[in-house]
């Protein structure tokens, strides 16, 4: 711990690429969140609930299902598909995709430095979806 210029405590670690990809992975989970709140309220104005009825009905709709509804309530509105939400949505597959690898499988490192991969869990190789990880990797997600 050191104290800066304002006499203030602060922790100071070392600019390691382990350390980088922890602040990178903290700041990576925070953009997430506020982008899973971003997909509710989208989700709330696409449904025309009310904000009251929309947190009681659809509390708890992760990023996946509310891109789902989204597209069948433009359906039944019979709105042509858009564009950017289609690209929005296939982006955010992928994050979804490598965040829920990162916080159920953990990166860990090998020859090649840090990796994710799900094959603890694969029953056959051809289902293992390994990655590498690192800093600038999270931070190009956000």
């Amino acid at each position: 711990m050191t104290t800066n210029d304002d006499g203030k405590q602060q922790v100071v670690l070392p600019a390691d690429p382990y350390n980088l990809y922890l602040l990178a992975l903290g700041s990576f989970v925070t953009q997430f969140a506020q982008l899973e709140a971003q997909m509710q309220s989208l989700l709330r104005l696409e449904s025309g609930l009310s904000p009251d009825t929309a947190k009681a009905v659809l509390s708890g709709v992760r990023i996946d299902q509310a891109k789902d509804l989204i597209n069948r309530l433009r359906e039944t509105k019979r709105l042509p598909e858009h564009p950017l939400l289609k690209r929005a949505f296939a982006q955010m597959t992928v994050i979804t995709g490598v965040r829920n690898d990162i916080l159920h499988y953990g990166a860990s490192w090998d020859d090649e430095g840090m990796r994710v991969t799900n094959l603890r869990s694969a029953h056959i190789p051809e289902r293992e979806r390994p990655f590498p990880v690192s800093a600038d990797i999270l931070h190009g997600l956000n």
